[in-house]
């Protein structure tokens, strides 16, 4: 069943029209990668943190290059706004496993970066409704309530698994005398 459910998402990643991804997902790069790095770096005073928080960066800017620069990508006026979709979230179809684990890198990295699973899967929440608005106002991809929940749902199960690590495994320097043992 699982092997069936791959093979189905996998399909639905090939169904779409031929594109390159590869200038927007190197612009996005360019902006994430640094911001997520020093963004973290400053939050902890790690240096561990802001490697992870890069790689937190470089995993949003794929997950954003996918879900957002497809072809035929152009801004439509507000007055012709496409609506979102309400459906009920299956889980247990191509789609929606497709979109748990999109969020999933991205929120796994971060909480191990920053160490607050609550503050990332907010974020995540947060980034995962900015996606499904620029799908309707600018007419790329399907605007899905389904896809927002299954992205959320994903990042929160993410992050708390990875709350459950860093509470595990020895991180430099957040044990009780950082530097001075």
């Amino acid at each position: 069943m699982l092997w069936q459910l791959t093979r189905e998402a996998l399909g639905q990643v090939h169904r779409v029209q031929p594109r390159s991804h590869l200038t927007p997902l190197l612009r996005c790069l360019l902006v994430l990668v640094p911001a997520s790095a020093v963004g973290c770096g400053r939050l902890t005073r790690r240096r561990s943190s802001a490697a992870l928080g890069a790689l937190a960066g470089s995993a949003l800017a794929v997950t954003l290059t996918l879900t957002l620069f497809r072809g035929g990508f152009g801004h439509e006026s507000l007055g012709r706004l496409r609506q979102c979709a309400v459906t009920d979230p299956l889980v247990l179809s191509g789609d929606g496993l497709a979109n748990l684990v999109l969020f999933a890198p991205v929120a796994f990295l971060a909480v191990l970066a920053i160490g607050r699973p609550w503050l990332v899967a907010l974020g995540i929440a947060g980034i995962s409704v900015g996606v499904e608005i620029t799908q309707a106002v600018e007419w790329v991809g399907v605007c899905d309530t389904s896809d927002a929940l299954h992205n959320t749902a994903g990042g929160l199960a993410a992050a708390l698994v990875a709350a459950w690590l860093h509470r595990r495994l020895p991180v430099s320097g957040s044990g009780a005398c950082p530097g001075s043992c």
